[in-house]
Parts: C-alpha cells; structure tokens; sequence
C-alpha cells in the first residue's frame, strides 16, 4: 500500500513540476506535495529552461519538417519489411490461431446457416494448427 502512495506522490511532483500554475501550499497541504516542494521547484525551473531553449531554436520550415518526416517513414518502412517480411502464410495462421478461441461458436454458426463443408474444412484446418502449438 505504501508502495502505491509514494509512486503516487512522486508522479505528483513530476506533474506539479511540469505545470504552468503555481500551487500555494498551506499547512494543510497534502504531506507528498510538501515533502517534494523543493524538487517541484527545480523541476519548474528545467521545464522553463527547456522550453525557453526551444523557442530561442530558429524556426524550421515546413520544407525540412515533410523532408525529415518522408525520410523516417521511407526508414521505418523499409525497417518493417526487412525485420518482419509479409507472409501470407504466417497471417493466415496467427489469423487461425485467434480464431481458436471462439471456434465452437463459429463452428456452430457456420453449422446452422447449413454451410456445413465449410464447417468441416475450418474444423479440419483448426485442429492441425492447434496440434502444432
């Protein structure tokens, strides 16, 4: 329980710290606001330096900013291709595999919209993919 509370105190003060308004504490302060005051005052003071260093950056034009953003997506998408190349096989069966949970209700919808070849043909397919696993 005390775990919680002070994960809770300290993400106070990192959210106090980040905020624009100011919190006048009293003696009736909750005990955490109280007890990280000090850093919550540093943690302004950062935020206002990092913020003021990025408005002193010259401005970046909206030719760079599509620039920069085709190259990363041309990066990522080239990344995804030669990381996880696309198998239809392989989406098929994790497709099959999720499937598996609910297959007594598709069998059984399948069975009593009279598709029964259909039916008999996922039952077939599910049960190889599940003696595999």
């Amino acid at each position: 329980m005390c775990n919680i509370a002070c994960v809770s105190d300290a993400l106070q003060a990192f959210i106090d710290g980040c905020s624009l308004s100011d919190v006048k504490l009293t003696k009736d302060s909750p005990t955490g606001k109280l007890l990280y005051n000090k850093d919550v005052t540093r943690y302004k003071q950062q935020v206002k330096r990092y913020y003021d260093d990025i408005r002193r950056l010259p401005p970046v034009t909206e030719e760079t900013m599509i620039s920069y953003l085709k190259g990363l997506s041309n990066y990522q998408a080239h990344q995804l291709v030669s990381d996880y190349p696309f198998s239809i096989h392989s989406a098929l069966y994790q497709l099959l595999k999720l499937t598996a949970r609910h297959s007594h209700k598709i069998l059984e919808n399948l069975k009593e919209n009279g598709l029964d070849t259909p039916a008999r043909y996922y039952e077939t397919i599910l049960h190889e993919i599940l003696t595999e696993v």
